[in-house]
């Protein structure tokens, strides 16, 4: 899913799982300095993770590496509406403000895309259970 958004729309995009009050990791097209998948980290405590924790939408501007980026988190709900992951796209660097606004919106339209993906992989892995949390 994460690679298809890579090759469709050239953004990063990045699956998580909530493990308790963290966001893990599970699925990204973004590497690492070693040039592998960053898989396993955490989402960090910010703004984003406050929003799809409790549910909502988060587009903005984030930073990574020092880097300014703008991206969308969306929360992936299960059974009876449950937080219990979130999907990340990251589009571009942030040039300006004009700029980033409509990238914004576009990330936005992205993120709610890769959100309906990872709502299918939900749906297809719901046979597996993660320790520690409820089906």
């Amino acid at each position: 899913m994460v690679d298809e958004t890579k090759k469709s729309s050239g953004a990063t995009a990045t699956v998580f799982v909530k493990e308790g009050d963290e966001f893990v990791r599970v699925s990204t097209n973004a590497l690492t300095p070693e040039g592998k998948r960053g898989v396993g980290t955490t989402l960090a405590r910010a703004k984003a993770c406050e929003a799809v924790s409790k549910g909502r939408q988060y587009c903005g501007d984030v930073d990574v590496l020092g880097t300014p980026f703008s991206a969308c988190y969306n929360p992936i709900k299960g059974g009876g509406g449950k937080v219990i992951g979130a999907a990340k796209q990251i589009e571009t660097l942030i040039t300006d403000s004009q700029q980033n606004a409509a990238l914004v919106e576009e990330s936005a339209a992205a993120a709610a895309s890769l959100n309906h993906q990872a709502d299918q992989l939900v749906q297809m892995v719901t046979v597996f259970r993660l320790k520690g949390v409820a089906a």
